[in-house]
């Protein structure tokens, strides 16, 4: 009998092709291939999936039928390791899915790996269904995967991934640290990295992850950074003599040089501004070439709120361009750079007290040259990030997805009437008159057009329909059976909906500009679907919407304001850098809970014959174009800096 064969990495690579019509929803890829997605350099055949149990019974029976194929498998139904071998070829397909339903593995939620995930592609071929995660949160799997198989052959290759994913130039080292932050993983890694023997293979490994990123990394999430990385070129002392000889430096060093720039990224900025202003008294530093990145002092307890006021204040006297972020760094610092390249680095890293809490390390560092060091590029482009695309107070332009994006208005409608017409006669008696007369007189879309823009949210307008007088069990079973109908119509007929004028060309600009993201009541999956089908899903680096298809929030607008102040977080900036552009009363109430400037997007209004959905008088920006949003956004941007 012939030996079977094993599927080849190539034939791998075919079968997750093939593989793809068959996944009835969007499926996450890890492991090995989705490395080699990133790094050529890794060699895999298994095919590692991430779903649920219903998705993975769907596969094995139309992609693996029992006629074609036999198998082998091992482990437990929640975690399987399965052998197919093709009965025809006898080739080997090795198949090791994730299933979803097992308790969740501690510290990833592979929900959030959807966030910016794309299609895996092979041989000009894209999935439709099959997503590979961004090498920030494949090398953040990797790195919790080594940690719990410490000390094996599994362990160091996760290691290797890890620093293969971190090398990358997709990779977002901001991204990263702030999930490692978000997830609230800084003690499990720390745990880790302290538990290393610093000249064993994993610190080694470790450090190969280009050192500019993988050193940074370990820096920032160990106590001190001087202790497990010895090669940086620097001198080192208390922060204050750092900051002395920095002066001197740059005063030296300038003499027959022009400045470029000097960037800082500062706390309360006592301390860091004094330096600055020194430099203005001893160089012919021009007080505009001065940018200083500063944690907002409403995140700041009584005392540092108070020192940082003082400093905004000396800032503006200066005439020192500023701006806020919210999340705390993992260095600060000031990098002066000259016309010819030539830079000055001085910085120090936040460590762990006692306490728990973080502080600023009294230990400083400085780097001079050409390139000096192993921290300005990533100190630098942290910097990049959080100052914003451009130079207003606005950093992200936040929308939402329905009647702002998308004329989904006539789906929403259309999906109400069909809900009720699809109501079985028993139920249909709980109808109110003017809904039945509706419906035999053929007016049901205008009388429910009517509905759905006064009425708003889904429960106030389920209940427009019914009686009154219907016994509350009934009425919850009633408007329990007509939001799964017309949600299962609204997700059918959301996909062909269009896109306003003009939103292809304004998204392209805005981007330029402005970082963007959406947070809707829409299903998230839906949402990415289609702004894939339309090309514009990457314009968008966040998307926020339901995770259960059929849990109908978007009345709840405390879970709007959460999903705001959650994207807040996680872009590491203030909630009053971003600007929310929406067209309900739900989405003005959300921003205006946490203080997010809003902007009414009217585009609905002719169907809506120019009237507003939002209920409020407060004063705000409208647009009836989707064009105008970007001379709004120039309006509304002085008001947010005053």
């Amino acid at each position: 009998m012939a030996k079977p064969l094993h599927l080849d990495e190539h034939n791998a690579k075919l079968e997750l092709i093939r593989l793809d019509e068959h996944f009835p929803e969007p499926v996450l890829l890890i492991g090995g291939l989705a490395v080699k997605f990133y790094h050529r350099g890794r060699n895999s055949k298994d095919l590692d999936i991430v779903c649920n149990m219903h998705v993975f019974s769907s596969i094995e029976a139309t992609a693996y039928p029992t006629a074609s194929y036999d198998s082998i498998s091992s482990q437990s139904d929640i975690q399987p390791k399965i052998i197919y071998r093709n009965l025809q070829t006898g080739v080997k397909i090795y198949l090791g899915p994730k299933i979803t339903d097992r308790q969740p593995y501690k510290f990833i939620s592979y929900d959030d790996y959807f966030s910016d995930a794309q299609p895996y592609k092979y041989k000009d071929v894209e999935c439709t269904n099959i997503f590979v995660p961004s090498p920030h949160h494949l090398a953040f799997s990797k790195l919790i995967s080594a940690i719990s198989r410490k000390g094996t052959e599994k362990g160091l290759q996760d290691l290797r991934d890890f620093a293969n994913l971190s090398n990358n130039k997709k990779f977002s080292l901001n991204h990263f640290l702030n999930y490692i932050g978000r997830v609230k993983a800084e003690t499990h890694i720390e745990s880790f990295l302290l538990s290393l023997d610093a000249n064993g293979q994993e610190v080694k490994l470790l450090q190969s992850s280009s050192i500019h990123r993988g050193s940074k990394f370990l820096a920032s999430v160990r106590s001190t950074a001087a202790e497990l990385i010895s090669d940086i070129p620097t001198a080192k002392g208390s922060l204050e003599s750092i900051y002395d000889q920095f002066v001197n430096v740059v005063v030296n060093t300038g003499k027959g040089r022009s400045i470029h720039s000097i960037k800082a990224i500062v706390h309360t900025g006592q301390v860091s501004v004094r330096t600055i202003a020194k430099l203005l008294e001893r160089t012919t530093l021009s007080s505009d070439r001065v940018q200083i990145l500063m944690r907002a002092p409403e995140y700041e307890d009584y005392f540092r709120n108070t020192a940082s006021r003082r400093a905004i204040e000396d800032i503006r006297d200066f005439g020192f361009q500023h701006q806020f972020y919210s999340a705390p760094p993992m260095m600060h610092g000031i990098l002066v750079r000259y016309e010819d390249g030539f830079e000055c680095f001085a910085y120090s890293f936040y460590v762990r007290s006692r306490n728990g809490k973080t502080r600023i390390s009294n230990q400083g560092f400085l780097q001079v040259g050409m390139s000096p060091g192993l921290f300005a590029p990533q100190f630098d482009n942290w910097f990049t990030y959080h100052w914003g695309k451009s130079d207003t107070l606005i950093h992200t332009v936040v929308f939402d997805f329905d009647d702002t994006l998308a004329d989904t208005g006539f789906v929403q409608v259309c999906a109400w009437c069909d809900a009720i017409k699809k109501l079985k006669d028993h139920r249909k008696q709980f109808l109110r008159e003017e809904i039945k007369s509706a419906a035999e007189a053929g007016d049901l879309e205008a009388l429910m057009l009517e509905r759905f823009s006064t009425r708003q949210t889904a429960d106030q307008i389920a209940t427009s329909i019914f009686e009154k007088n219907t016994p509350a069990d009934t009425a919850a079973v009633l408007k329990a059976e007509i939001h799964k109908s017309r949600l299962e119509v609204r997700l059918k007929r959301t996909l062909d909906a269009k896109l306003f004028p003009n939103v292809l060309e304004t998204l392209a600009t805005l981007a330029d500009d402005y970082y963007l993201a959406i947070v809707s009541a829409t299903d998230e999956k839906i949402v990415r679907k289609y702004l894939r089908k339309r090309g514009v899903l990457q314009h968008f680096s966040h998307v926020y919407g339901k995770h259960a298809p059929y849990e109908d929030w978007s009345e709840h607008i405390a879970i709007k304001s959460q999903n705001l102040i959650k994207m807040a977080s996680i872009l590491g900036i203030p909630l009053n850098r971003m600007v929310y552009v929406g067209d309900s009363n739900g989405d003005f109430l959300a921003s205006s809970q946490v203080g997010v400037p809003f902007i009414e997007a009217r585009l609905e209004k002719e169907r809506l014959g120019g009237a507003s959905l939002i209920k409020s008088g407060a004063a705000r920006v409208v647009i009836e174009e989707f064009g105008d949003l970007i001379s709004a956004l120039e309006e509304i941007s002085p008001t947010l800096a005053s």
